[in-house]
């Protein structure tokens, strides 16, 4: 098992990858019910580049940040942008969980990341005033970590 210390080291590691140094623009507005944002032709794209690199790469400071995050690495057509509803509302059930807000609706940027794990991103939960969180889960919906990447 890492250390917090560590970890959090890691994740240092990952921001050096910044592709946006802001918090996502355009959000999708306020909808009664949960399920997928739409893309956008900006933050989308970065977001994907972003996650086909990380999980694809052989240098050896992302597949620190990998292995740290409990991902595998993948071939970069493996990642992509969810668009499936159903997938959507599993995905911010666990959010909601994990973050003891059950009733929450959210509208969110959902991606796979090969090997059955998902990242994702509700543009409207900032951390600490300008970090947007990406909250890792498993093929089962079950949270893995946390990442601030952008």
């Amino acid at each position: 098992m890492m250390s917090h210390r560590a970890a959090v080291s890691l994740l240092a590691v990952a921001a050096t990858y910044l592709l946006c140094a802001c918090a996502p623009n355009g959000l999708a507005a306020q909808s009664s019910t949960s399920g997928c944002r739409a893309a956008d032709t900006v933050e989308v794209p970065r977001r994907l580049d972003y996650f086909r690199t990380l999980v694809s790469s052989s240098d050896a400071e992302r597949d620190t940040v990998r292995t740290a995050l409990g991902l595998v690495r993948a071939n970069a057509s493996k990642v992509d942008l969810v668009t499936s509803r159903t997938t959507c509302v599993k995905l911010i059930s666990g959010l909601n969980t994990k973050r003891a807000e059950p009733n929450a609706v959210r509208q969110v940027w959902a991606f796979t990341l090969g090997g059955g794990d998902y990242a994702v991103e509700d543009g409207a939960i900032v951390s600490s005033g300008e970090f947007v969180p990406v909250y890792i889960f498993d093929k089962n919906f079950q949270f893995k970590n946390l990442l601030y990447p952008w």
